[in-house]
């Protein structure tokens, strides 16, 4: 077997750096724990929207009970319409909520980018690949209608492509 190889499947010793991880990881979780738990969803719905913070953010939710992140569906939803580092991460937080929650966040989403007339073709496409892989086929069947009698080619094009 290659030395690589060995390295993976086998015992090894962890790496200098690794204890040092591990520590890390420990005053980050006892850091996440002393926010006191009135402040929390405010804390996060706030950090959400800072650039430096939504990673962080993101994690703790990611790990917390899906009823936090039902309670900051609002400053999360906005990151569900547009392409960016973290959108893999923002849909899977919507994706474990319960079937009720994320129901009522994918028909929330979608009268919002229908009603919103500055919504473009980004925010159609994204949410559109959100309802698909949710199976949200209702949702995903009024934002295609809508798209497909819009004005703008661009919007009649995702239409097309998610027909």
């Amino acid at each position: 077997m290659a030395d690589g190889a060995d390295r993976v499947t086998g015992p090894v010793p962890p790496s200098e750096v690794w204890p040092a991880v591990v520590e890390a990881d420990a005053r980050f979780r006892e850091a996440v724990l002393r926010i006191p738990r009135g402040e929390l969803q405010a804390t996060l719905g706030w950090a959400l929207g800072d650039f430096a913070s939504r990673p962080t953010a993101l994690r703790i939710l990611g790990s917390a009970d899906p009823s936090l992140t039902v309670s900051v569906l609002p400053a999360l939803e906005p990151f569900l319409l547009v392409s960016h580092s973290a959108l893999v991460e923002c849909r899977a937080l919507v994706l474990r909520l319960p079937s009720a929650e994320r129901t009522a966040c994918f028909d929330r989403l979608t009268a919002r980018v229908i009603a919103d007339t500055g919504s473009d073709d980004e925010a159609y496409r994204r949410l559109a690949e959100l309802l698909r892989s949710a199976g949200a086929s209702g949702a995903l069947a009024v934002l295609l209608a809508a798209a497909s009698t819009s004005d703008e080619a661009v919007l009649r094009e995702v239409a097309d492509d998610f027909a």
